[in-house]
């Protein structure tokens, strides 16, 4: 699951991501991203960005520290603000990696294939 306000961006890790033979969902703000997270089955890895509307990335974050059910995913941080040292102590939750934006595509295919492998076994 890719959740992140920034269509353009959203849409360009989407097309990317399915391109490689990953089933990718989209959510553009904190409120879907938790509603998302707490019902259905659980996405292997979640790319949050954390400056999103309703709720935002911290949001999220603060249910993933309080619900440890849900961190059976892995967590890749995105952010175009804090640098990523920043982000993993502001966090508090096992955080896959952290990518400060703009970065290429590339690093985030190896990143969700990766954690994807994990989660398999």
């Amino acid at each position: 699951m890719i959740a992140d306000a920034d269509d353009a961006w959203l849409d360009t890790c989407e097309r990317g991501l399915s391109d490689s033979g990953f089933t990718v969902e989209t959510v553009q703000d904190g409120l879907a991203c938790l509603a998302r997270l707490q019902g259905g089955p659980q996405p292997d890895v979640v790319v949050l960005e954390l400056d999103m509307p309703w709720g935002g990335g911290d949001g999220v974050v603060a249910l993933l520290r309080e619900e440890a059910r849900l961190l059976d995913h892995k967590v890749v941080i995105v952010t175009g603000r804090a640098p990523p040292d920043v982000l993993s102590a502001r966090t508090g939750i096992p955080i896959s990696r952290c990518l400060r934006k703009p970065f290429h595509l590339d690093v985030l295919l190896n990143l969700v294939g990766g954690a994807r492998m994990a989660c398999a076994g």
